[in-house]
């Protein structure tokens, strides 16, 4: 072991004790110094860059929020894999110069690549490497003088010490962004607008070199002081990948920019000069293409481009929204010709739906929920800085060409969730006003080119459960006076006024009612009253007929006429109702009459019959003649309709037409699915009241899968909201949001399960994984990255409810390369009773005071030899050697102290029929005294009298205020078979005896 350099011992005060026995003594620690060896002497001298990353991985490794320093307090079972995983880090540092060029290196290929490609890079970089050396010594004068170098050759470094090295430089990466978050921020909006290639060689031995090299060379020099000027992107993969921020300055085509980062170890003089003039490549970032010979089992080298930019990195989940709002932005071209107008549209449309600004409505089961998370993106826009504002633009940038992760290409919606769509908006108004006015305005807007168009409508006002027809004029028309001559004749009117009319269609019925009861419909008022009085006297004459056990009652000439009366008087009611409604709104209300005649070769024609009479009854009477003619003569009808716009149920503008002249006139084509302007709507969408329900329910129809995409985005924001520093990898949106599998197929459902949970994690966590959560449902705890993600229930007190905190999220890793789930065997063994430790074992009756017996209680994990990897959407075959995901069987084992108890299986024991004692009632007893209800309860005070307890009657375990020993106690409780009793710090005795059966043949157990 090499002697630490004095810039990494900040380092080392903050690294776990097992992380630091593994570098120092275990695999990472052989792997660094074979690595080390293998390159040492094919790399530049670069001791100050060396010196200046101690500094910076020390500065940011002490840093609380990275290295939490009370792991063990709320780790439990985890402690020791908490906290920034900095193996490599030390592993090197204690190996040597070359071993920390190495981590280094790793670095950098964790930022531009996958996984499994990053270690498809190093095994055949060291197999290059070793051919190199051998082919090197072959040629040499002298063999002896390159000992060191056949040696390192000859070293076996696996694919697996490969692929934890990678593992380890990648989670330390993720630590290291959220540590310098601004400054990786604005050093990622550089690299994204960079536009340059690592280096043009093709082949990845010669690449790497190179880009490494020169990488070196550059930061080396700049650490120095010495200004540098480069036309590759390898010094900017470096900066964003080693944490170390030099000034910039670009000078290319079309800018010319200066950039101070201020990063206090580099000096003034220290710039880094950009010159892209001569980069034809239309692809924006800084990128690197490779052919990866060794990334299958078998085939062709795979070739692989990657970018640093905003399409392979990490954000936030509150940042995601602003990817969603660009997908959606793409689909509402000219609503969202910029990103400007398209949030404008998204703040109009959630005050429509009354959603507030607060993160909290997201976890509130809204069916809706999916918008809370976007207008919170689009709100926070408004008040963010310059920064946040150029990343949050190139983050819908990047959205707006993944239009696919939302929803099928076939399933492209209409701007605005198809509200810009007449056919859409119309049902979800409030009411047939709304429709009207709506159509009105859509008419005025368009000035559609119609010699005569009526509005015909369903007006709400049912009758037998069906909706009444009605017509309405488009646009006001004159209106002459309605003063006549003595002959009849109507009175020229020289200055008709401009008034709105509406027609409601009546029945030949119901046109004679009105003609021969026109006082009636005139004064509503009389005509309830001659209701209110019908109905008494015909219910006088049904009891007097039921008296007279008269039963047939249609053979009753009073009680028939009574009710043919009762029938008309509310006809009559509903008809005036109708036309008082219309006239109370302005507009002037007339009788109609609709028809519908077969026009032949299957089709019908509808029309409208209608008088040029501005008086309601003498209406009536004039469309009640013409009726008449109708039937004698066999005329047509008036007015032919045509439907032109709009829902041809609902409410529509129709084209009118003379019938007599219908053949000869050409009407406008009809436009079924109109879609209008962001001009019209604009000015139209504030002042319409939509139904609350049908809206909602508009907006959750998971037939269209961008609806589904989105209500899978609230999901994955609820969970995310409660893993404070989980981050996303950008590369989720190359797959199908709508096809994701952890999806609820129950529209109903809001809220996800554990395995569920775990596998929307994956999917934003990897970017590449579609997980089935059926593999997942024994899963305990994931570990990716720098995360580790462990179901609420294994770090918690076990009297603690989280159903809506599923999952918890610490910074660490337990070591391993990709996604690792951990799930327990599927039976745990338990230690056997010892005849030796009878002397522990006493069983004394419990007294009621509260104590803690097990303070030497630790858990931890072991794993077993067992894994299987799982089937993901990028290795269906398993044909790419590293898998993305892998179960690994994991023992959760209890220990005390340092003698091992048993395994447990916490998340099972979970599932059980835990109870939780609660109380509400002031007037018990909360204080621990020695009870008589409770002398029959024995007492636990060590895992002996647990292992050997009663089988039957009720223990009390005293692990008062130690969450970890009552965890592992009600798990293995549950695993003896008693009913595990929760008790909170301050328990209620007369409840505690209330939750045990009299006369039960069952075993309980208090977890005090």
């Amino acid at each position: 072991k090499a002697q630490v350099p004095l810039e990494y011992t900040g380092l080392g005060a903050t690294i776990s004790d097992r992380r630091k026995s593994a570098a120092e003594e275990g695999p990472p620690h052989r792997t660094a110094r074979k690595l080390g060896m293998l390159f040492e002497g094919y790399l530049p001298v670069t001791e100050e860059l060396f010196k200046a990353y101690g500094t910076r991985v020390s500065e940011i490794s002490s840093m609380p929020s990275i290295n939490p320093r009370n792991a063990e307090d709320f780790g439990g079972m985890f402690a020791c894999h908490i906290g920034a995983e900095t193996t490599s880090i030390w592993a090197a540092a204690t190996s040597g110069s070359a071993a920390i060029a190495v981590h280094l290196l790793g670095c950098m290929l964790a930022r531009m690549f996958t996984g499994p490609e990053a270690i498809s890079i190093w095994v055949e970089l060291v197999n290059k490497q070793k051919e190199s050396i051998r082919n090197k010594q072959g040629n040499g004068l002298y063999h002896h003088e390159h000992i060191s170098s056949i040696s390192a050759a000859q070293q076996d470094i696996t694919r697996s010490e490969l692929s934890s090295w990678d593992a380890s430089a990648r989670a330390w990466i993720q630590s290291a962004d959220q540590a310098k978050i601004l400054q990786h921020k604005q050093a990622m909006l550089i690299v994204n607008n960079a536009s340059v290639p690592i280096n043009r060689e093709h082949d990845v031995y010669t690449s790497v070199m190179r880009a490494w090299t020169a990488a070196l060379e550059a930061m080396n020099n700049l650490i120095k002081g010495v200004p540098q000027r480069v036309q590759e992107g390898a010094v900017l993969l470096a900066m964003s990948s080693w944490h170390l921020y030099p000034d910039l300055a670009y000078f290319g085509a079309s800018c010319q920019r200066e950039v101070e980062q201020k990063d206090p170890l580099f000096t003034r003089t220290s710039l880094l000069t950009l010159g892209l003039e001569h980069v034809p490549e239309l692809s924006k970032s800084v990128y690197w293409s490779l052919p990866l010979a060794h990334l299958q089992y078998y085939g062709h080298p795979v070739k692989t481009s990657k970018t640093v930019g905003r399409e392979n990195s990490r954000v936030s989940y509150k940042e995601f929204a602003y990817i969603i709002l660009g997908c959606l932005f793409n689909g509402w071209k000219a609503f969202a010709a910029t990103n400007e107008r398209g949030i404008e549209w998204v703040l109009m449309l959630s005050d429509i739906l009354g959603l507030s600004n607060d993160h909290r409505d997201l976890g509130r089961g809204e069916r809706i929920s999916w918008f809370s998370y976007l207008r919170l993106a689009a709100v926070e826009l408004a008040v963010c800085d310059d920064c946040e504002r150029k990343e949050a633009n190139q983050l819908m940038a990047l959205g707006r060409k993944r239009l696919e992760f939302l929803h099928a290409p076939a399933d492209t919606p209409q701007p605005l969730f198809n509200l810009s769509q007449i056919d859409i908006m119309l049902p979800i108004l409030n009411n047939s006003q709304e429709r009207v006015e709506f159509l009105r305005h859509l008419n005025a807007h368009y000035k559609f080119q119609l010699q005569e168009s009526l509005i015909r409508y369903q007006s709400g006002e049912c009758a037998n459960g069906v909706s009444e027809i009605e017509y309405a004029t488009v646009s006001p028309i004159h209106m002459s006076s309605l003063k006549r001559f003595h002959n009849g004749k109507l009175k020229e009117d020289e200055n008709p006024s401009l008034r709105h009319t509406r027609w409601i269609c009546l029945s030949s019925k119901q046109l004679t009612l009105c003609i021969q009861r026109a006082d009636d419909i005139f004064n509503i008022a009389q005509t309830k009253g001659k209701l209110v009085d019908s109905e008494k006297l015909l219910k006088i004459e049904l009891d007097a007929m039921r008296r007279h056990r008269f039963h047939d009652l249609n053979t009753s000439d009073s009680y028939a006429t009574q009710k043919h009366e009762i029938s008309e008087l509310r006809e009559l009611i509903q008809i005036g109702e109708r036309r008082m409604k219309i006239e109370a709104m302005g507009e002037l209300c007339l009788p109609a009459g609709e028809y519908i005649r077969n026009a032949g070769y299957g089709y019908s024609e509808s029309g409208l019959i209608r008088s040029l009479e501005q008086d309601f009854f003498q209406a009536a009477k004039d469309i009640m003649e013409q009726k008449q003619k109708e039937n004698s003569r066999g005329l047509n009808a008036s007015v032919s309709l045509t439907f032109f716009v709009g829902d041809a149920d609902l409410a529509s503008i129709c084209s009118v037409t003379a019938t007599r002249t219908l053949s000869s006139i050409q009407t406008p084509a009809a436009i079924p699915r109109l879609i209008v302007t962001p001009e019209f709507l604009e000015k139209t969408l504030p002042n319409c009241i939509f139904d609350k329900d049908k809206l909602a329910a508009h907006f959750s129809d998971s037939r269209h899968s961008v609806f589904r995409s989105l209500r899978a985005c609230a999901m994955m924001a609820d969970i995310y909201k409660d893993l404070p520093g989980a981050s996303i990898s950008t590369l989720v949106v190359t797959q199908s949001l709508f096809q994701a599998k952890w999806i609820p197929s129950s529209d109903s459902v809001m809220s996800l399960s554990i395995p569920q949970a775990f596998a929307c994690i994956a999917m934003f966590e990897y970017g590449t994984c579609n997980l089935d959560p059926g593999p997942l449902s024994e899963v305990f705890a994931m570990s990716s990255g720098n995360s580790l993600y462990v179901a609420r229930c294994l770090i918690c007190d076990p009297y603690e409810r989280h159903s809506s905190c599923l999952v918890h999220r610490v910074i660490g890793n337990i070591g391993r390369a990709g996604m690792t789930f951990l799930i327990s065997p599927p039976e745990v063994k338990m230690r056997e009773p010892d005849p030796e430790k009878w002397l522990t074992i006493n069983h004394d009756p419990f007294d009621g005071k509260l104590e803690n017996y097990f303070t030497r209680t630790s858990i931890h994990l072991n794993h077993t030899d067992f894994e299987i990897a799982l089937i993901t959407e990028d290795n269906p075959r398993h044909n790419i050697i590293d898998q993305a995901a892998i179960l690994v069987e994991t023992c959760t084992s209890v220990y005390d102290c340092g003698a091992w108890v048993g395994e447990v299986d916490i998340l099972k024991a979970n599932r059980t029929h835990v109870r939780r004692v609660t109380c509400k009632d002031p007037q018990h007893r909360k204080i621990p005294i020695a009870d008589p209800q409770h002398t029959g309860e024995l007492d636990v005070q060590n895992w002996n009298e647990l292992i050997e307890a009663p089988t039957s009657g009720v223990i009390a375990i005293q692990a008062h205020k130690n969450w970890l020993a009552r965890l592992a106690a009600t798990a293995v409780c549950v695993k003896k078979g008693f009913t595990p009793i929760i008790l909170p710090e301050e328990p209620c005795w007369d409840c505690c005896a209330a939750m045990i059966p009299q006369n039960s043949n069952d075993k309980f157990a208090f977890i005090c």
